[in-house]
């Protein structure tokens, strides 16, 4: 099963990613390593339509050759569970198979 976090770093940026190392100690600072990770950037749509605001996913770093990062803990402000529209919609974008409720269709 695929660890899903939404990380707040300290630049502001709200990041969704797997989480596949929690913490470890790298030359005395201690880091989370993240992986296939995109920020999550709010779209304002015109408020007098009453449309509502859009979400959208940009790879963190577009141009590296890895897509694994390691994150020092002092600059990520919380770590949470993403709702659960935005971690379903992750693990379409990367092509991971997303878990179905289970509910009994009438």
């Amino acid at each position: 099963m695929t660890d899903v976090k939404l990380l707040r770093l300290t630049t502001g940026e709200d990041v969704v990613a797997e989480v596949t190392n929690q913490e470890y100690s790298d030359n005395d600072k201690t880091v989370t390593t993240i992986k296939k990770p995109f920020v999550l950037i709010p779209m304002q749509q015109n408020q007098s339509s009453g449309q509502e605001s859009k979400l959208y996913f940009s790879p963190f770093i577009p141009f590296a050759e890895n897509d694994e990062f390691d994150i020092k803990e002092e600059n990520i402000i919380t770590v949470n569970e993403p709702k659960s529209e935005i971690r379903d919609n992750y693990l379409q974008y990367i092509g991971a198979i997303v878990p179905v409720e289970k509910k009994i269709i009438s």
